[in-house]
C-alpha cells in the first residue's frame, strides 16, 4: 500500500508531534535526515531512495504513537 504523504503531515497534526519529533526519532532509527530532507520527502519534493527510507520511517513511528495513544484511552 502506497503511503500518502498528506496523511503523514495530518497524523503529525493529530498525534501533537513537531516534524523535529518525527525527525529525532528517524535519526535515532539511524537515517540521517535534515529538517530539509525531511520536509521535501513528505512534500513529494525529494524522489530518492533516501526519501523513501524517511517516508517509511516516518510512517512507522506514526504508527507506534498511534497504538501507543490507543493503548492510553483504552486504559
Amino acid at each position: 500500500m502506497a503511503i500518502d504523504l498528506f496523511d503523514i503531515k495530518v497524523r503529525t497534526v493529530k498525534l501533537h508531534l513537531t516534524n523535529n519529533d518525527i525527525i529525532r526519532e528517524i535519526n535515532k532509527r539511524g537515517i540521517k535526515c535534515s529538517q530539509s530532507e525531511y520536509s521535501l520527502a513528505i512534500h513529494g519534493a525529494l524522489s530518492t531512495p533516501k526519501a523513501l527510507d524517511i517516508i517509511n520511517a516516518a510512517d512507522e513511528i506514526l504508527k507506534e504513537k498511534e497504538t501507543e495513544e490507543k493503548k492510553l484511552k483504552n486504559g
